[in-house]
């Protein structure tokens, strides 16, 4: 069945349901940002396959919006199809709510699946028809109607973190939230987003392809707390030790007939990670305080054990990136093609016992594909390598103690001078944030201006955020936190874990971006305040070979020798001697 065909088959249902404007959003039942195949009723219905983007159908018209990361993957994959593409964060393109604050009509009746919509959403639409003739019908499902063969779910079994890997009990985490819902003057805390669960009570599973948490619902009140899932998925040693913290294990159907038993108290949630669906189950005599999650704020701060693992962690990931870069530097390029490469990566990755999965599928482009930043070599569009031009390659792994993410963009052969200007732009960008010193109560988005202001000055600049926070063996992008130029309310603090990663995209010519994780640390106090910097995680070469060096400054050539002194310092003891050689030239100074 064609896109238009599936399309088509969907208002056929809209109008058997008396539907006007059927919304899908990119969701499951617990608003998670990488989705189960299971759920990914959006790329069924438009074949957009990026993380992010809503669709609308009208009886006349199909619309799919997708942020700066997608715009050229999104031309791409809706070619064909009936699809109009609104490519947001452009100029004069309306959002996905502005074209329904100005488009939805009187008598408009809107569909969508409630299971899959979040109650935030729900609401802001809700204020932007206020005062206008509309209906919503939010426990229809059509998209299940046209998908017959849907995948299954998985039914992998779960694990416990021990102590030495989670470095806080759940007993310690649980009197923590309880302080907290005291503080705020609230009786219970319902928690559906997925990450936040598995961090409270020291789960993991693989219910999720690169997002290592179990699906699942946890209640928590003063005297009791509990977590619904999938019991086959748990061994008798995972509910004892659970039972042991004080935790009461329950079947996931159980959660609705729990909530709705829920009277006259005062519940704390966060609405942007709760469906409609469940939220409209709480009576009408309880308050909601909707906040974010007091869970993914204490998450956030990672304790002093999860930064030791995760700095493991990245070792053991350094080593894997060194023996890729030689392999692929030594290689004769035109032999190879994207998936051969990030094959090749994973194979390297998989060397260690401790590697368990990758943190997201990897991003492997040349050349003009390297321009779709959030590319995904298939074989319709993987290209073959030569020896010219940029490879960009974006990756991560799950290992047993933490999670990475990096990026590197590698010159292939021989460069143009645009290519060598837009890398060494990055980097300069890259340097300085990196070489930042702030004071305590700095916003992410403070700092975002750093990473582009040299960009900025050749007028140049990339669609995305400068960083994101990043999960302790959960998922590979996590907030509060986040280094963007949209204004954020959370401060900076210490053992906050966030990527850094500037970049260029020039349409159908090249891509740069360049990352690594880092932590925050403290840079010292004086009467003016506590101040912080930031270390890094990761310890990977920047390929000197794509350098423009007469367009870094003394400071700049001094930080990148002093980071490649360390990548060698750290990495190299765990190498054989002709990877030692390669990696001490890979990291001489310029």
């Amino acid at each position: 069945m064609s896109i238009d065909d599936r399309v088509k088959s969907l208002r056929e249902l809209m109008k058997k349901n008396g539907i006007t404007m059927y919304i899908v959003a990119t969701a499951d039942p617990h608003m998670n940002e990488y989705l189960s195949d299971h759920y990914k009723d959006r790329v069924f219905i438009s074949g957009f396959t990026g993380s992010q983007g809503n669709v609308i159908i009208t009886m006349d018209k199909a619309m799919l919006w997708a942020d700066g990361r997608y715009h050229v993957q999104a031309e791409n994959q809706l070619k064909g199809t009936s699809y109009e593409l609104y490519k947001w964060g452009k100029p004069g393109v309306p959002t996905f709510m502005e074209y329904l604050r100005d488009n939805v009509k009187e008598g408009e009746v809107i569909g969508f699946n409630g299971k899959t919509f979040s109650e935030a959403m729900f609401e802001r639409i809700e204020d932007l028809v206020d005062g206008r003739d509309v209906k919503f019908v939010d426990d229809v499902d059509l998209i299940s109607e046209i998908w017959t063969d849907r995948p299954a779910l998985k039914k992998d079994k779960a694990f416990i973190l021990s102590s030495e890997e989670a470095g806080e009990s759940i007993k310690d985490k649980l009197s923590r939230v309880r302080a907290k819902l005291k503080e705020e003057g609230a009786d219970l805390s319902i928690i559906a987003s997925l990450d936040d669960i598995c961090w409270l009570y020291n789960i993991r599973a693989n219910d999720i392809q690169d997002s290592p948490v179990l699906i699942s619902y946890a209640y928590v009140d003063f005297d009791k707390a509990a977590i619904y899932t999938d019991l086959d998925k748990l061994d008798d040693d995972i509910i004892k030790a659970l039972n042991a913290q004080g935790v009461e294990v329950k079947k996931y159907e159980a959660f609705e007939d729990d909530l709705r038993k829920i009277k006259d108290k005062t519940i704390y949630l966060d609405e942007n990670k709760i469906n409609r669906y469940m939220f409209k189950l709480i009576e009408d005599d309880n308050y909601v305080i909707g906040d974010i999650n007091i869970t993914t704020k204490f998450k956030a701060v990672k304790n002093d054990t999860e930064i030791k693992n995760v700095k493991k962690a990245h070792i053991t990931d350094g080593v894997a990136l060194a023996r890729f870069m030689k392999w692929l530097k030594e290689s004769d390029k035109k032999t190879l093609d994207e998936l051969t490469v990030q094959n090749k990566l994973h194979d390297f990755r998989a060397m260690s016992e401790d590697f368990l999965e990758e943190s997201f599928e990897t991003i492997c482009g040349y050349a003009d594909n390297a321009a779709i930043v959030h590319y995904m070599s298939s074989e319709e569009t993987n290209k073959k390598l030569d020896n010219k031009g940029l490879l960009l390659v974006d990756s991560g792994g799950q290992y047993r103690f933490g999670t990475t993410d990096v990026t590197r963009t590698m010159a292939m052969g021989e460069l143009t001078d645009e290519e060598r200007k837009g890398f060494t732009l990055v980097l300069k960008g890259f340097i300085r944030l990196m070489s930042v010193v702030f004071k305590r109560g700095t916003k992410g988005s403070s700092l975002d201006l750093l990473a582009r202001l040299d960009l900025y000055k050749h007028q140049m600049d990339y669609l995305h955020g400068t960083g994101h926070g990043v999960g302790y063996l959960l998922n590979v992008h996590e907030g509060p936190h986040n280094i963007s130029s949209r204004y954020n309310d959370i401060d900076l603090v210490k053992n906050m874990i966030f990527s850094v990663e500037p970049g260029v995209y020039e349409d159908g010519k090249y891509g740069v971006r360049t990352e690594v994780l880092v932590y925050v640390e403290d840079a010292g106090t004086s009467k003016y305040g506590e101040f912080f910097r930031l270390e890094p995680l990761t310890y990977a070469p920047i390929d000197k070979d794509a350098i423009d060096k007469d367009m870094l400054t003394a400071e700049e050539i001094s930080w990148l020798n002093d980071y490649h002194r360390a990548v060698y310092e750290k990495i190299s003891p765990l190498l054989n001697e002709d990877e030692k050689a390669w990696l001490k030239k890979a990291t001489s100074e310029i």
